[in-house]
């Protein structure tokens, strides 16, 4: 089973005020974290659906990049396991 989260890491905050993206992709009760390369206003994470909130052209962009990400992570993880 492949399970695929995005999270921010509040505590980690950048020097503009914004938390760094991550994914944890987690099979069969292994997981990893990667750093996603993008970070967002913690006020404008929604934790629940692992996405940003609102209708800016930044908010959607940022949200059109993470979804390509939950396939190719999860394909590369689950071929490092075997």
């Amino acid at each position: 089973m492949v399970n695929i989260l995005f999270f921010i890491k509040r505590k980690k905050l950048l020097k503009d005020g914004t938390a760094p993206i991550y994914i944890r992709v987690t099979v069969n009760k292994v997981s990893s974290e990667f750093a996603t390369g993008k970070s967002v206003n913690p006020s404008q994470w929604v934790a629940v659906k692992g996405r940003v909130k609102g209708n800016t052209l930044l908010n959607k962009q940022l949200n059109t990049f993470l979804d390509p990400r939950i396939d190719r992570r999860a394909c590369l993880l689950m071929k490092s396991l075997r």
